[in-house]
């Protein structure tokens, strides 16, 4: 399992970029248990669903909301609205959020029903 993080840290006046690749990396020393899979990836339908993932994978990696938000560019409060299920989050923000914690969001028909013309 890899896990990358990107992101920004204060180096005197200037923010300094870095990157941090994480190779076989869990929290519990193995691979994420059901639970944790069950809570962190599946279908969302509600930004409060969307928010209690990112929450969930943001834990599993051992980040705090100041972390996370660092590492997604990010501010702190934001990051906690977004995990609360704010109605009005910025779809921008809440991509940039999920790409730092090794999330992905999928467009797929409803059912799995393909549309004519276009194969996934």
């Amino acid at each position: 399992m890899y896990s990358y993080f990107s992101g920004f840290i204060p180096y005197g006046n200037i923010l300094k970029k870095f990157t941090l690749i994480l190779v076989g990396f869990s929290r519990n020393g193995g691979d994420m248990s059901d639970l944790e899979i069950h809570s962190a990836y599946g279908r969302v339908t509600s930004v409060k669903e969307l928010g209690l993932k990112i929450r969930s994978k943001r834990k599993y990696l051992g980040l705090t909301l100041e972390n996370a938000a660092g590492l997604s560019g990010i501010g702190t409060r934001y990051l906690s609205e977004l995990e609360r299920g704010k109605k009005t989050i910025e779809l921008g923000k809440a991509l940039r959020v999920m790409n730092s914690l090794g999330l992905d969001l999928i467009v797929k028909p409803k059912g799995g029903i393909r549309d004519r013309g276009h194969h996934a």
